[in-house]
């Protein structure tokens, strides 16, 4: 009996703190939109403290929570935190680190352990947020890092282990490898 209301007490928990993590990045957001750009800490810092704020959050408190969640749910919980996705079944095996600034259209592979970043840092403590649009029918392969201000083109396909630089744009049926990631190939257009 002690076992199951321990877990049953768990699960009480975990659902509060998910709930009340979600809650709380939405009105930072509402409150102070972090919208697509180039900040630098020092002459534009509240957007950088908000970003640092809502990466606090997503970090220590929902990490775990994402990691245990099953692919096929994973859409929901990005949705929650501002993702937007196509009709259908789209399955996240990888993570999404600035929800709010994803697009990710239907009959889309998000492959096992990949990254997508809304978000880079670069030197001198400059904060770029870009949009990342996943059209229609793409791969993105296990492994793979897609930066900030990337477009993954209909049914184009990222290979595994690849790292897509920022600012990239992909077109319909390319298919794209390596470190940067480079156009190796077309697929066949039905």
């Amino acid at each position: 009996a002690f076992g199951l209301r321990a877990f049953g007490m768990t699960v009480v928990f975990a659902t509060a703190l998910v709930t009340l993590t979600i809650m709380t990045i939405k009105i930072i957001l509402a409150i102070h939109p972090l919208m697509p750009g180039i900040y630098a800490y020092a002459s534009r810092p509240v957007p950088c403290y908000v970003f640092n704020l809502t990466g606090f959050f997503l970090i220590t408190n929902l990490y775990v929570i994402r990691r245990l969640m099953p692919p096929l749910l994973r859409k929901t919980f990005y949705r929650l935190l501002g993702a937007t996705f196509g009709a259908g079944m789209v399955p996240i095996a990888g993570d999404i680190l600035d929800p709010w600034l994803v697009s990710i259209e239907e009959n889309t592979l998000v492959g096992e352990g990949s990254l997508i970043l809304g978000h880079a840092v670069l030197a001198n403590n400059v904060l770029v947020l870009g949009r990342v649009d996943i059209k229609r029918g793409a791969v993105v392969g296990a492994k793979s890092v897609i930066m900030p201000g990337v477009t993954v083109g209909e049914n184009a396909m990222v290979s595994a282990m690849s790292l897509v630089p920022m600012n990239t744009t992909i077109g319909a049926y390319e298919v794209w490898a390596g470190n940067p990631a480079k156009k190796i190939g077309d697929l066949a257009r039905r």
